[in-house]
């Protein structure tokens, strides 16, 4: 299997000479984008950097974050992506730990350059793409070509993503070439991206998502892309429309504010083709709504940072709500016991998968790798059950699993029949420690305007639906659920 870098070179020849990326209405061909990230790569090897080097890119979406990357590729390096809205204490513990060498950010504060270069050492470059000196390498400096071949073995480290480090600190997931390239690949294939699409991509770019499936999916297949640098519900459907698109891949809260916007009926009888939908699980209502009102049914998909997409409804087939479709071709998933046992169909138990997309192993933490690795099979700490069509439903995380009384109660089951009840916006499940049962269930809701629950009345509400102990036992009403960068809800939080 080739490269990153490799694949891109063939996309540069053989995709028309006018694709490429629009960023702010400037359109960037990929062939430019060879040529100056080719440029790039000799300017950092000149500054010192060296093949094997992680490189961290704190950037927002731009055409300087896919230049980066793509140098980065180039010279051998490894990319750090990390999220724009992490604090300098966060910053610190994950460049100590990915020892990175070069820090690529956007008009930091030199007070705050300072007092972080203190503390991480290791990192030999500090580069601020703001500066006018820093534009100037990225835009139109240029050297004697004399790269180092690019790397052969797609085992090579290409990235390393860490993840949201919902307990304890992040953990650095370690992606070969080959976990990327096959997992890219392999679900735009099934989606049938080909050079011909015209993709929005709004999604942050560093996340697994939008950084792989969004941006590097269209290094490896060569169609237009336009990049946002933000996403605003009314902007986003406008440029649908107005720019001739056919693909958009968003996460569930994106869908949601759509509903509330006024362009969305318009949506129908344009040439848009493919919505997708992932990051978090889609509401059922929300999946409806959105057939109902546009006439396009949103394609939902299973994935994780440590594996990219696992799975994914069909496209030529029924798109089933609630459900994460069928494993990818050559990739293997298993729903197992306590024990590690294979379970029957329909029966909740641990998510397991095999294949060429599941990652190197986490960095710095082999104890870990022992923990999750079994025989091959990567241990995902989901759960989830098979359906009797074998559509794969998430019913939620191992680490939420709430044990009442020694029962199982999975959140999902809960929060759906709540979220079915009138003027309810959103709500959360949670176990809360309980003196006589262990746990109970909590359930943490948001209302619509106009609705006027108690708690009371809302457990009296479920108490025909749900078995005695899936019953909330408290309800605690908020404005809002706290949520991350891509709209998934942050129970830890709760």
């Amino acid at each position: 299997m080739k490269t990153l870098p490799e694949c891109f070179q063939h996309t540069v020849i053989t995709t028309p000479a006018d694709h490429g990326l629009v960023v702010d209405r400037d359109h960037y061909s990929f062939h430019w984008l060879e040529e100056r990230s080719a440029q790039i790569a000799q300017w950092l090897l000149i500054q010192g950097a060296h093949p094997g080097d992680v490189v961290a890119v704190y950037l927002p979406n731009g055409i300087e974050l896919a230049l980066i990357h793509l140098a980065v590729m180039r010279f051998g390096g490894i990319a750090l992506p990390l999220n724009t809205k992490y604090t300098p204490r966060e910053l610190e513990f994950i460049l100590q730990d990915a020892q990175a060498a070069v820090f690529f950010g956007d008009g930091f504060s030199s007070e705050w350059c300072d007092a972080l270069q203190a503390k991480v050492p290791q990192v030999r470059l500090w580069l601020d793409v703001t500066q006018r000196a820093m534009k100037h390498v990225l835009f139109e400096q240029t050297h004697p070509l004399n790269l180092p071949p690019i790397p052969r073995d797609a085992e090579a480290i290409a990235i390393i993503c860490y993840t949201s480090g919902t307990t304890g600190h992040p953990k650095g997931a370690q992606l070969s070439h080959r976990n990327i390239v096959f997992g890219v690949q392999t679900l735009l294939s099934q989606w049938r991206v080909t050079a011909s699409d015209r993709f929005l991509l709004a999604l942050p770019l560093f996340h697994v998502h939008g950084l792989m499936l969004g941006l590097f999916g269209s290094f490896l297949f060569g169609h237009q892309t336009w990049i946002r640098r933000y996403f605003q519900a009314d902007e986003v459907l406008a440029q649908l429309i107005s720019e001739n698109l056919t693909l958009f891949m968003g996460v569930p809260t994106m869908y949601a504010r759509f509903l509330k916007s006024s362009y969305l009926k318009r949506l129908r009888n344009t040439s848009m083709r493919l919505f997708t939908s992932g990051s978090a699980p889609l509401s059922r209502d929300v999946f409806q709504a959105f057939q109902e009102v546009t006439g396009h049914t949103i394609v939902e998909r299973y994935g994780l940072t440590e594996t990219l997409i696992n799975s994914s409804n069909p496209y030529d087939a029924e798109r089933r709500p609630g459900t994460v479709g069928f494993p990818l071709p050559g990739i293997s998933l298993e729903i197992r016991n306590d024990v590690g046992q294979p379970v029957a169909s329909e029966q909740v138990g641990g998510i397991y998968v095999k294949g060429p997309n599941v990652f190197r192993g986490y960095l710095n933490r082999p104890e870990l790798d022992q923990e999750i690795f079994h025989e091959g099979w990567f241990a995902t700490k989901d759960l989830g059950r098979f359906d009797q069509d074998g559509y794969l439903e998430i019913v939620g995380r191992l680490s939420e699993l709430i044990l009442v009384g020694g029962y199982n109660v999975y959140p999902k089951e809960v929060e759906q029949v709540i979220a079915e009840l009138p003027h309810i916006r959103e709500v959360a499940i949670v176990g809360k420690i309980d003196d006589d049962l262990g746990e109970h269930v909590h359930a943490v809701v948001v209302q619509e305007s106009g609705g006027n629950w108690e708690a009371q009345t809302l457990i009296e509400a479920c108490r025909d639906i749900l078995a005695k102990y899936k019953l909330p036992q408290s309800v605690e009403f908020r404005d809002a659920l706290p949520r991350n960068a891509l709209g998934k809800v942050q129970k830890h939080l709760l």
